[in-house]
């Protein structure tokens, strides 16, 4: 009975540390998709939106 025991702690830990690395992999893909989507932001030249406007006459 002892050893079944100490299996489902093994296993419990194991599936426990799986789900950490998982849920940590798709915050960093998420923080690193929301810092390439600022970038770009940054990096658009806005001057090229005023210079396209056509004026009303």
């Amino acid at each position: 009975m002892n050893n079944r025991k100490g299996q489902w702690l093994i296993l419990s830990g194991l599936i426990l540390a799986l789900g950490l690395i998982s849920l940590v992999i798709l915050l960093n893909q998420a923080m690193s998709a929301g810092y390439k989507v600022s970038q770009a932001e940054t990096e658009f030249p806005s001057h090229e939106i005023g210079a396209k406007e056509q004026p009303c006459h």
